[in-house]
């Protein structure tokens, strides 16, 4: 929220509104970027030097491997990779399709001891040359591996992202939570949504709470456009329903938000009135 206010973008609040996981992974993404992107005094960015030191690792524990499988020269390439592959089980998996691309049988290694000192040496020189490729990692090498970290992130602390059907408001569990209500200590004033303070032209500034503990009515998609009692509001739907939201005044809509309506005033009005429904 308060990159959002340094961005001073409509925008972007429409979306952190409307779409609060959308908005919260493109910031978690950003972020990881720019952090990972950062270079040291050697012009090394982070994210190579991390992935430097992971790929030195595994390969060094690879190598140690090697160096502990047999040394018999009679021992069948077959039998040696199956004991390398087992000893690396841990560290990699090398697919049963591998020992069936050639007949093992019909490879023979005279000098086990050779064959074992030349793997060390290619593992070696596969450090180095991979050094060089890491350290000179861009955005677009970053954004190709398969487990990128800023999804990993927004996976473990998003939580339950739904929102309250009546001001957007996102659900304020770090968890899913199947059985419990949806909770959020403080909810949005509903102009936030679109939503008209009754009988005016002017957006409603009190939050669901404020609302929740007066004698008013709410009119919606969801209620086909008829008036519903803010105290009835479970009896709309399930999704209704799912939300617990307390009735208290003292509860009035953040001060932050009330800025964001009197920065972008026009640009709410705008934005609304070209959207004749609002869900």
């Amino acid at each position: 929220m308060l990159d959002l206010r340094k961005e001073q973008n409509f925008d972007l609040y429409i979306t952190y509104i409307r779409e609060p996981q959308k908005s919260l992974e493109s910031w978690v993404e950003k972020y990881v970027s720019d952090y990972c992107m950062k270079r040291d005094l050697n012009s090394k960015n982070i994210i190579g030097k991390e992935a430097n030191e992971i790929f030195r690792n595994k390969v060094t524990q690879l190598i140690n491997c090697v160096k502990k499988t047999s040394e018999r020269n009679e021992i069948l390439i077959e039998d040696w990779l199956q004991q390398f592959n087992t000893a690396a089980e841990e560290i990699i998996s090398l697919s049963e399709t591998l020992f069936n691309v050639f007949d093992l049988n019909e490879v023979e290694v005279k000098d086990i001891i050779c064959f074992k000192t030349e793997l060390v040496k290619s593992l070696k020189a596969l450090i180095t040359s991979q050094e060089i490729v890491l350290d000179n990692w861009e955005l677009k090498e970053f954004n190709g591996v398969t487990k990128q970290p800023h999804k990993l992130i927004c996976n473990s602390i998003l939580g339950c992202m739904k929102q309250c059907p009546l001001c957007k408001v996102i659900c304020s569990c770090t968890i899913e939570h199947p059985g419990k209500d949806h909770t959020a200590p403080r909810h949005y004033p509903q102009g936030l949504r679109g939503t008209y303070r009754k009988g005016t032209k002017e957006f409603e500034l009190r939050s669901c709470n404020e609302l929740m503990a007066s004698d008013g009515s709410f009119r919606t998609m969801a209620t086909h456009r008829k008036s519903h009692k803010y105290k009835e509001y479970k009896s709309v739907n399930d999704y209704y329903a799912s939300w617990s939201i307390a009735a208290d005044t003292s509860l009035e809509a953040s001060l932050y938000w009330k800025w964001v309506f009197a920065q972008f005033s026009e640009q709410f009005v705008e934005y609304y009135s070209k959207t004749k429904f609002r869900k």
